[in-house]
């Protein structure tokens, strides 16, 4: 994605010549992303994976409740990345949120009884904190990337095709992660779901 820089009168121009590759990139990095959804998805998934691994009812609730109390990171990213290469920045941020919980994939899937029950619990909670604490800064900064980049009066055409590209990425994933789900026993289909998810949101960011 080009990003165009702030040259005052001609900055309207440039965003036109570079709208269309902005568009193409933007809608690309979206449906990769999709891809991994079925397998890893926050709101689906999370939730599934620790009741399987026996979490209290309230543990599950603050591990939702994450996207609402982590929201105010959001203006870090705001604050602190508002100069140039923040689509840069923005990348590098995804790739250390989703890192950091693809490593205890990995841990998990070839080394299931690394941790007891409640301790698998725990450190799956602090990568998830980590996932979105990180995840909502970038998006802060991802956002200010399209705002800045993308005419006014063409950013809801954006916006449908980003939500095009997403589902779309997600449907072409959706039946293969029906049957790794019904292929395997709990827990063990959860975490191969998330490591092949989140290996997905990775590639997405390179």
């Amino acid at each position: 994605m080009d990003i165009v820089p702030h040259l005052g009168g001609v900055r309207a121009a440039l965003v036109a010549r570079v709208l269309r590759r902005n568009i193409v990139f933007i809608v690309l990095f979206e449906f990769t992303w999709g891809l991994g959804n079925p397998f890893a998805m926050y709101m689906t998934i999370v939730p599934g994976y620790l009741t399987t691994l026996g979490a209290a009812k309230w543990v599950i609730g603050a591990a939702m409740a994450l996207w609402t109390v982590l929201a105010p990171m959001q203006l870090l990213g705001g604050h602190y990345f508002s100069g140039r290469r923040r689509l840069r920045i923005t990348m590098v941020v995804f790739l250390a949120s989703v890192a950091v919980r693809f490593l205890h994939d990995l841990a998990v899937v070839f080394a299931p009884g690394i941790w007891t029950p409640q301790a698998a619990i725990a450190v799956f909670i602090a990568c998830c904190t980590w996932w979105v604490g990180i995840i909502v800064i970038g998006q802060s900064i991802y956002v200010g990337v399209l705002t800045d980049n993308v005419p006014q009066r063409q950013r809801g055409m954006l916006h449908g095709l980003r939500s095009a590209g997403l589902g779309l990425g997600a449907v072409a994933t959706s039946v293969a992660a029906a049957r790794l789900f019904g292929s395997l026993p709990s827990p063990a289909n959860y975490r191969v779901a998330l490591l092949i998810g989140d290996g997905i949101y990775l590639v997405s960011c390179l």
